[in-house]
């Protein structure tokens, strides 16, 4: 097991700042730590107890102190699989109340061949999740002892093929429709059933939602491609290269921890958090960008488009959706719909949808839409659409795009009230 830095006796100092004092919500959370160690009963499958638990009641910025080591959250979590799948029981003898936004707890740990161990550690919040456990003074060096032979524990060990098999399931996403049920018996067999992903703002996927996430990127044809790999001492260390939407994202480096021959954990590797990020952001709002270009292929310049338009409609556009321009003007969900429909597709206009990018927040698009009115030939503009989360646009920022819509609204069969907001 390979812990960081040695104990300095101080916790990073943003961590720190940032540990919730409030004991509101104290009494749930003691229900909470009763309940994981409950789980931990020695039972054969009490992993897969154990760590739907474990997601919801430690924060991934969690660190762990005793007198020899700092371990963090990624490494908590072998040593959490490698103590169930040994049989190890943890008894929570005692627990409570500091009245200072901690708890204190006292844990007999069963290990193999022992008669058990008593320590006694104090536990501090974060988010309303664990994010310190220390251990009390005069456990300090009996904590650190039995969380080295938790880690000296028997495991199965890395398999000599795990990288290869990554490989293999990560080509299987090539932009073709069958990647995900192609890659999916793939996934089941080397990511753990209680899988851990951690990204974006300490955000916590499982292996639900890690298949999920794989599912979307596959259904819009996006692809992903090996640059590098290679085993570490815990797991493995890959560099991939996707491209979403037919963008490339450019290269980000990821590892995961293996224990008993499966990924239990993926994240970025250090530095490389963003790119992680960007990507899972993208492949969130798929499933958005999809509808939206469904929405503007229905506009197809012919006199019946609004017949196969109108049920895309509320399908993207939020009834209460305000369209601006940044200089204070606005329009709403009915003047939008009539401008289509009463000028806009009797016309002939049409829209080219030449660039849809997902921006840092994960739910806006910046696009680039180019609408050809009669007799131009074309008019480029970029927008920005903030979706909500109904998965529907609630806002839109484009001043260039209001100065179509004014042209827009001076074509024929153009109806009054639309016509006397725009040019207003």
């Amino acid at each position: 097991m390979v812990y960081i830095t040695s104990k300095n006796n101080v916790i990073s100092a943003t961590i720190e700042a940032s540990i919730k004092s409030s004991t509101n919500d104290m009494p749930k959370k003691i229900d909470q730590i009763k309940e994981y160690y409950a789980a931990i009963d020695g039972s054969t499958d009490q992993i897969n107890s154990i760590m739907p638990l474990l997601v919801k009641l430690f924060h991934p910025q969690l660190v762990i102190e005793s007198n020899i080591n700092t371990i963090p959250y990624e490494d908590f979590v072998c040593l959490v699989h490698k103590f169930a799948r040994n049989g190890c029981v943890a008894e929570l003898v005692d627990i409570h109340d500091n009245d200072d936004g901690s708890c204190t707890v006292i844990v007999n740990n069963h290990l193999p061949g022992e008669n058990g161990d008593v320590t006694k550690q104090r536990v501090f919040f974060k988010d309303e999740m664990i994010v310190r456990i220390t251990a009390e003074e005069t456990y300090e060096r009996k904590f650190g002892a039995m969380l080295d032979r938790v880690s000296g524990l028997s495991t199965d060990g890395l398999p000599t093929d795990i990288v290869d098999m990554y490989a293999r399931m990560l080509n299987c996403f090539d932009g073709s429709d069958a990647a995900f049920e192609t890659a999916e018996p793939i996934i089941d067999e080397i990511f753990d059933a209680n899988l851990v992903v951690v990204h974006g703002d300490n955000s916590i996927m499982d292996m639900a939602g890690f298949k999920s996430f794989a599912s979307a990127f596959s259904r819009n044809h996006n692809i992903a491609k090996l640059e590098k790999s290679e085993r570490t001492e815990n797991g493995l260390r890959i560099v991939v290269r996707n491209i979403v939407d037919g963008v490339d994202q450019g290269a980000v480096e990821q590892e995961g921890l293996v224990e008993n021959g499966k990924i239990v954990y993926w994240a970025a590797t250090p530095g490389e958090e963003s790119g992680f990020d960007r990507l899972v952001n993208s492949v969130g709002m798929t499933d958005n960008i999809q509808r939206l270009r469904d929405y503007l292929s229905a506009l197809d310049g012919s006199p019946s488009a609004f017949e196969r338009f109108e049920p895309h409609i509320d399908r993207v556009l939020a009834r209460d959706i305000v369209w601006e321009d940044g200089d204070g003007s606005t329009m709403g969900y009915d003047d939008i719909i009539a401008l289509l429909r009463d000028q806009y597709i009797p016309n002939g206009c049409y829209p080219v949808l030449e660039s849809v990018k997902v921006n840092d927040d994960g739910r806006s698009l910046t696009v680039r839409i180019n609408n050809h009115l009669p007799g131009e030939d074309g008019d480029a503009t970029e927008q920005i659409l903030y979706y909500g989360d109904d998965d529907r646009i609630h806002r839109l920022i484009s001043a260039p795009f209001y100065k179509t819509c004014e042209r827009i609204a001076s074509l024929p069969i153009a109806t009054s009230r639309i016509h006397e907001k725009l040019v207003e």
